[in-house]
């Protein structure tokens, strides 16, 4: 018989689909790309806003990773973003003008399309400004760390967000459209991987020092998904338990020169967690220290995966 736990929880699981169903319906199909019917598919969910400057970038990447398909929902941009990636035949787009933020932040978005898609699936989860990165992935594509992954029984991939920077100052660290962003941010903060693996929650001493906010950076970006299997807001945890002998890391491209207008834009719309606290200390910070380097001693250059297995950020 099921315990109290487990059917509570189920229940949890089953009005999270119910909401994200209710959800899904209100989105509008742009464009339906072409799925191929191959025995491994690796999809691609991300939710954006604006993102014109990375989204070219950002889809080659993934490509490049392994990704067959990506579905996105577009969030009322002004950029011309769609355009810039509708016509590519492994693409899938929804619009909305609903709100980010009774979409509990575009997680019933992800939900409700992962439900339609994805059941039983590999699917990456991220941010337009998240370049995930596992060990040997410079060699190893996806549907190879797929194969590793499930011989050892391992559904998800746990990972953290790498928050990179420039050398010099935020509002002239330039990323130009379509280019790989780490051509500018090249550098990280030093971490205490003890810190990293003690527990399902670590933040950002670098965002503690330059903006006073604490986010949590912990995140299952690469996840089989199905009905029992799914991610929490942020996709900071899992619903399931999976070993973990296999990790990896998030690199994070939002410290470029267009955080300025964004953080500033992000705290009048208020849709963003806690009614965007954390881009609203970010646009303050930077309206009392506008030529801002978030660059010191300590910083790290970035170089592959293997430096963070070396520093023991990374598990194999």
């Amino acid at each position: 018989m099921l315990n109290i736990k487990k059917m509570r929880n189920i229940l949890q699981m089953i009005k999270i689909h119910l909401k994200a169903i209710h959800q899904f319906k209100k989105l509008e199909l742009v464009k339906f790309g072409s799925i191929n019917k191959r025995k491994v598919n690796v999809f691609m969910i991300a939710v954006m806003r604006n993102e014109r400057l990375r989204i070219s970038y950002f889809i080659n990447y993934y490509r490049r990773l392994g990704v067959t398909h990506f579905l996105l929902v577009d969030n009322n941009s002004s950029d011309g973003c769609i355009d810039l990636v509708k016509s590519m035949p492994d693409v899938t787009i929804f619009k909305t003008d609903e709100s980010y933020a009774r979409a509990e932040r575009g997680y019933l978005w992800s939900i409700g399309v992962a439900d339609r898609f994805c059941n039983n699936q590999w699917c990456v989860i991220a941010d337009i400004d998240e370049l995930l990165i596992y060990p040997e992935c410079e060699s190893i594509i996806l549907p190879r760390l797929i194969s590793v992954l499930e011989s050892k029984g391992q559904l998800a991939l746990r990972a953290f967000l790498l928050d990179l920077y420039s050398k010099g100052r935020i509002d002239q660290s330039i990323i130009n459209e379509g280019e790989n962003p780490l051509n500018t941010l090249k550098y990280f903060s030093p971490i205490d991987p003890l810190e990293l693996f003690a527990r399902d929650y670590y933040t950002s001493s670098m965002r503690q020092k330059f903006f006073g906010i604490e986010n949590q950076l912990i995140k299952y970006p690469f996840i089989k998904y199905s009905f029992f299997r799914i991610f929490i807001p942020g996709h900071h945890a899992i619903r399931f338990s999976t070993p973990q002998s296999i990790t990896g890391a998030v690199l994070h491209t939002k410290f470029a020169h267009d955080i300025i207008p964004r953080a500033g834009e992000e705290s009048e719309r208020k849709e963003h967690y806690m009614q965007a606290y954390h881009f609203r200390s970010i646009h303050e910070t930077l309206k009392k220290k506008p030529y801002l380097s978030l660059y010191s001693k300590d910083s790290i250059e970035y170089k592959d995966s293997k430096q963070l297995v070396d520093l023991g950020y990374m598990k194999i």
